[in-house]
């Protein structure tokens, strides 16, 4: 039976060649504590990205969700290699929030902004940047 994913890098083995289950999860702990602080800090720049999106475009109620992408990967002024990634993070990151965003479909529909993120300044810039995400490996 195959393994689903490659640990080898998570396991530490004893000198008697078995697995050190508690120094094998200190190690993988340690890595996915700082996937998370990561992945929230890029959820953060993305949502100063998107809100800028709407600080710029206070005339319009309502954005396609393409026109929202678009204005908040130029905000993310992001990089070629991560540029798909990023835009489907956006994507996510907007449906994830449906207390801050409505999001119509069909005639009449598209993005509006119906609250606030808490903790939001309406005049932080985006700053920042997103890393590419990682895949696991297997």
């Amino acid at each position: 039976m195959a393994n689903e994913f490659d640990l080898s890098g998570y396991v530490t083995r004893t000198p008697d060649g078995t697995v050190d289950i508690q120094q094998s999860h200190a190690k993988f702990t340690g890595d996915l504590n700082r996937l998370i602080q990561m992945e929230r800090a890029d959820s953060e720049v993305i949502a100063r990205a998107v809100e800028k999106v709407w600080q710029d475009h206070t005339e319009q109620k309502v954005l396609s969700m393409g026109a929202l992408i678009h204005y908040a990967m130029e905000n993310l002024q992001t990089s070629p290699e991560n540029f798909n990634d990023l835009q489907e993070r956006v994507a996510n990151f907007v449906r994830s929030k449906p207390s801050i965003y409505k999001i119509g479909k069909g005639k009449g529909g598209g993005v509006s902004r119906v609250g606030v993120e808490a903790g939001a300044s309406n005049s932080a810039p985006p700053g920042g940047s997103v890393r590419p995400k990682t895949q696991a490996a297997g």
